[in-house]
């Protein structure tokens, strides 16, 4: 496994997504990179990305807090996700629901695996792990 690097995802100025610096950085990192975002992008500039993930064979890993929360429309914010699948990527998501159902001292929290191909179920699963 490779030492972590930077790598452009937050533009000050405006407040958000670096929408030159990411998919730059995306696409010049090593393959098979996990990339980590935390930055609310649109679903227009989050189009820009399943590309560069497809062509370096990264491992696309979502983290989805409190879904609904911050759209206010429960079926709206896993759209990266679905379109990451309906672009033809293996994802993981790990989703946590405390908050969705009022157990705020608790975590609760579901793993889910979607591999286009049966398989890539094998290589999907062996990344999550590393």
């Amino acid at each position: 496994m490779g030492k972590p690097q930077q790598y452009r995802y937050y533009d000050k100025m405006p407040v958000g997504l670096d929408v030159g610096g990411m998919p730059e950085d995306i696409k010049n990192a090593p393959d098979h990179s996990i990339i980590s975002c935390s930055v609310d992008a649109t679903c227009e500039q989050w189009k820009q990305i399943p590309q560069v993930i497809k062509e370096k064979v990264h491992f696309s890993f979502f983290d989805i807090a409190y879904q609904g929360f911050a759209s206010g429309n429960v079926d709206q914010d896993p759209f990266v996700p679905r379109y990451f699948i309906s672009q033809g990527l293996d994802i993981v998501i790990s989703q946590l629901f405390a908050k969705n159902i009022s157990l705020y001292g608790e975590r609760c929290r579901y793993y889910h695996e979607r591999s286009c191909t049966s398989n890539n179920r094998e290589q999907l699963l062996l990344s999550f792990c590393r």
